[in-house]
């Protein structure tokens, strides 16, 4: 943890043209002339980091880090994450939730649940330092040293991250009505996070790692191309408890790498149209596709209680 002025924040966060990892958990700024302190005022939390993690394959943007700096736009916090709102929504509810340890972690290829693999490794490589003795047994000073060496290897598991984010999500769709509002025509029922997508985009163009929370009508202005709807209704958003459960059980997520051929992958049974997300209809194009959509949101809230 270091201080810095504003100006050295800005390298703080580009030491890495592909993906930025921020190292800085406090700054100060200048303060007005009037306050009493010597010439700076502290901001608070921005962000730290995890143990260095492999790159992924392809380009992202770092236009995400900035809200780490920038509290006052997080809609809600707790002590692992933050939400804001997606500054070009696909839904009338589009949120992201960002880490705020994990800065470094970029996407889902990087998730890891290997403490039991690595607890058979330490134990495979303190038998072979020791020359199969055991930790209890007499060992020269030197294999000591090189035993304990062992002890400090990193560990990932982020399947407790993962879980602890699923909890947060859940907390937030079934608390926080005046971020979540009631979409089921019941009118004593509240929103659950059945009710909204929650997940990943296999490659994000976009880093750090961050799970999006989005209302399932596909109504919005920022819907504009084949590519969003792609990314949001094929097999290219991974549902964030899926992504637990391959975690749980693989010990990783398999992702692909090539964001055209996915696409290609993903799509050829639309063949030239475009695929309703709400009705499965495929369309001839996207001002068909969202008319599509703008009916079925007519429809849904007509059918909703008065004040929802």
């Amino acid at each position: 943890t270091r201080n810095v002025i504003p100006s050295q924040i800005h390298h703080d966060f580009s030491t890495n043209s592909d993906f930025p990892s921020p190292t800085v958990t406090s700054f100060f700024k200048r303060a007005h002339p009037t306050a009493e302190s010597n010439g700076f005022v502290k901001v608070d939390t921005v962000v730290t980091t995890d143990v260095s993690l492999p790159k992924p394959p392809f380009k992202l943007q770092p236009f995400l880090y900035q809200v780490y700096k920038q509290p006052a736009t997080w809609l809600d916090s707790n002590e692992e994450f933050f939400m804001i709102k997606d500054k070009f929504p696909k839904g009338q509810v589009h949120y992201l939730v960002l880490f705020k340890k994990h800065s470094r972690l970029c996407w889902l290829g990087q998730l890891k649940n290997d403490l039991t693999k690595r607890d058979d490794a330490l134990t495979s490589k303190r038998r072979k330092v020791t020359g199969g003795k055991s930790e209890g047994e007499d060992l020269q000073d030197g294999k000591v040293s090189k035993v304990a060496t062992v002890h400090h290897f990193p560990m990932s598991n982020h399947l407790q991250l993962l879980k602890s984010l699923l909890g947060y999500a859940t907390r937030l769709i079934e608390t926080r009505h005046d971020l979540f509002p009631r979409s089921s025509t019941l009118a004593d029922s509240s929103p659950t996070i059945h009710d909204y997508l929650i997940g990943f985009h296999e490659i994000p163009s976009l880093g750090p790692i961050h799970l999006h929370i989005l209302s399932k009508d596909f109504y919005s202005p920022f819907l504009k191309k084949r590519e969003h709807l792609h990314t949001f209704s094929t097999k290219f958003f991974r549902p964030l408890q899926d992504v637990i459960m391959e975690l749980e059980s693989n010990g990783m997520v398999k992702c692909r790498t090539d964001k055209r051929g996915a696409a290609a992958e993903d799509t050829k049974d639309w063949g030239k149209g475009i695929r309703c997300p709400r009705c499965t209809h495929i369309c001839k194009n996207m001002p068909a596709v969202k008319a599509c959509l703008e009916q079925h949101y007519s429809e849904q809230r007509k059918d909703l209680p008065v004040g929802t």
